[in-house]
C-alpha cells in the first residue's frame, strides 16, 4: 500500500473566542464589528455631544462677559475723555460751580479777609475719613482767627441747635470791640414816629449790644458734598460773617 493512498488526518475544530464589550462587559455577538455594545456605544455619543455642547455654552459665557466688560471699560474711557476735552475747554475761564463760591481754599480765605461787613463764602474738598465734620470746622476756625484776621475766640462755640451726622456748625460771637474802652453811658436811640425810616436804618448800622460789644456772629459749617461729576465724595465748607 503507497503512502499517497493514505488519507492525512483533518485539522481540529477551530474554537471561536468570546468578545465582550468594553465598556459593560456584555457578550458580543460573532457579527459585531466594534469593541461596545449599540447601547453603550450610543450612551458614550451622547455624553460626548453634552460635553461638547457644555463647553461652547461656558465659552460663550466667559465671551459675553469679556465683551461687556470692555464695553463697560470703553464707556467709562470715553466719559473720562470728554469730561478731560471739556476741562480743558474752560481751563480759560471755568464758570464757579453752583454749590461753592470758592474754587481754592486760597480763594476762600482771601475773600473772607477782603470784607469786613455780611459775607457769605464756601468751597468744597475731597473728604478725608480721619477728618470728620466737626473737625474740619475746628481746622477752617483757626484758620480764620489767623489767617483771615476774624476777631472771635474759637474755642468758644455758643451754637446751640443740633448736629447731623452729614452736618456739624459752629457759631462764634465777633469780639472785635471787646479791647476798645467803653463808656459809662451808652447812648439809645430813641424811636420816633416821624423818624421811623431813620431809626431803623441807624439800628440797622449799629451792630452792638447794650453793653457796647459787637453782635456780630461768626458761622463755621462743615458737611458732606455729594455733587462731583465721578462720584468723589467730598466736605463742604461754608462760612457766614455777619458783622
Amino acid at each position: 500500500m503507497s503512502s499517497s493512498s493514505v488519507a492525512s488526518p483533518s485539522p481540529p475544530p477551530t474554537t471561536q473566542a468570546i468578545r465582550r464589550c468594553q465598556h459593560c462587559r456584555k457578550i458580543l455577538p460573532s457579527t459585531t464589528a466594534t469593541k461596545g455594545c449599540r447601547p453603550c456605544l450610543d450612551k458614550r455619543s451622547k455624553d460626548k455631544k453634552d460635553r461638547q455642547l457644555k463647553k461652547k455654552a461656558e465659552a460663550d459665557r466667559v465671551s459675553s462677559r469679556v465683551l461687556q466688560e470692555k464695553i463697560v471699560a470703553a464707556r467709562k474711557l470715553r466719559a473720562l475723555k470728554d469730561l478731560l476735552k471739556g476741562g480743558r475747554k474752560m481751563a480759560k475761564k471755568p464758570p464757579p460751580p453752583s454749590n461753592i463760591t470758592c474754587l481754592s481754599d486760597k480763594d476762600f480765605y482771601t475773600s473772607i479777609t477782603a470784607y469786613n461787613a455780611t459775607i457769605t463764602q464756601s468751597f468744597s474738598v475731597v473728604s478725608d475719613p480721619e477728618i470728620n465734620n466737626q473737625q474740619r470746622t475746628r481746622q477752617v476756625s483757626k484758620r480764620l482767627s489767623k489767617e483771615a484776621k476774624l476777631k472771635f475766640d474759637y474755642h468758644e462755640n455758643i451754637f446751640t441747635g443740633k448736629h447731623t451726622s452729614n452736618r456739624y456748625t459752629r457759631v462764634f460771637r465777633c469780639t472785635c470791640k471787646d479791647n476798645l474802652p467803653q463808656s459809662n453811658s451808652v447812648p439809645k436811640l430813641e424811636r420816633r414816629p416821624s423818624d421811623l425810616s431813620d431809626w431803623i436804618k441807624k439800628k440797622g448800622k449799629n451792630r452792638e449790644n447794650d453793653d457796647g460789644r459787637c453782635a456780630g456772629r461768626i458761622t463755621v459749617i462743615a458737611e458732606k458734598d455729594t455733587s462731583h461729576v465721578l462720584g468723589i465724595e467730598g466736605q463742604r465748607i461754608i462760612v457766614k460773617v455777619d458783622h
